[in-house]
């Protein structure tokens, strides 16, 4: 299969995010599972090893729904000004990062 040129800057953007994220981002307990539109997925986002969100994908299109136990809490807002970082003024940032962090932990 041959990717597009959008599809190659996409992939360049996700592995350059991931490098750049910090190593105290990780996944754990992560399921997958092919759908009629995608894949679906769902892991425990942590944080220096210790369990800090709920991610989950329903793979019918639109984005992941990261559900943190406190959306004050030091992680959830860490978590968001590295989205602001890693991706500056895009809105689906928020989305992006999850992405970033899958490839991060598959590397």
């Amino acid at each position: 299969m041959t990717l597009t040129e959008h599809e190659r800057d996409y992939e360049a953007q996700m592995a350059a995010a991931a490098a750049s994220l910090s190593d105290e981002w990780g996944v754990r307990d992560y399921r997958a599972h092919r759908t009629r539109d995608g894949v679906a997925f769902v892991f425990t986002l942590t944080r220096s090893g210790r369990p800090v969100a709920w991610v989950e994908d329903s793979g019918r299109g639109g984005g992941p729904f990261v559900q943190f136990q406190d959306r004050r809490s030091p992680e959830a807002l860490l978590w968001e000004a590295e989205a602001d970082r890693l991706f500056p003024g895009d809105p689906l940032g928020a989305e992006a990062i999850v992405e970033a962090v899958l490839v991060k932990a598959s590397l």
